[in-house]
């Protein structure tokens, strides 16, 4: 009955991983082509760069969540102990992913949107252009700090779901 327990949360787990990278794979699918589109028929150097910072940082998160996805270990007959020990270093394992890859993708896209912003001739100088590159610069760091926030508290959730789970398989007793 554990071990199908356990076996239920880390099927449920992968479907919960693979559903956030599949939609992720989406949004890049949709976004990439749309910044490269607009790198293409940008009329000034600098915002081709600021363009096409925000489509590499777009490949980059798509390469590591990619990768990241491959990473997961295997099955291996394991005791129940074990098995609940690999689940609660996966939910680890990926709180730590999304709160790396989130710095990246803020520097990432932060930098490209500051760029096309004050990249335009006559726009560096511009109080107006500045303000308008913070506040979405601001904008980016809080949305993407709001979806690292919510990700990093379901995981914790579950985390702490299998660490009750591991201490009562344990007999009450803490390691």
């Amino acid at each position: 009955m554990w071990k199908a327990l356990i076996q239920e949360k880390r099927a449920g787990w992968d479907e919960l991983v693979s559903a956030e990278d599949q939609t992720w794979y989406l949004v890049a699918l949709l976004v990439l082509p749309l910044t490269v589109w607009a790198a293409w028929k940008a009329k000034y150097p600098w915002v081709h760069v600021g363009y096409g910072l925000m489509a590499a940082t777009v490949v980059f998160y798509t390469i590591a969540t990619w990768i990241e996805g491959r990473l997961r270990p295997r099955e291996r007959d394991r005791s129940l102990r074990e098995h609940l020990q690999a689940l609660m270093e996966s939910y680890d394992r990926r709180s730590r992913f999304i709160q790396r890859i989130s710095w990246w993708a803020i520097g990432g896209l932060t930098a490209g949107v500051a760029v096309v912003v004050l990249g335009i001739p006559g726009h560096a100088s511009s109080l107006p252009s500045w303000i308008f590159a913070i506040l979405m610069a601001a904008g980016i760091i809080a949305a993407q700090w709001v979806v690292f926030k919510q990700a990093d508290a379901k995981i914790s959730r579950k985390r702490d779901d299998a660490a009750r789970l591991l201490a009562s398989l344990l007999g009450g007793k803490e390691e």
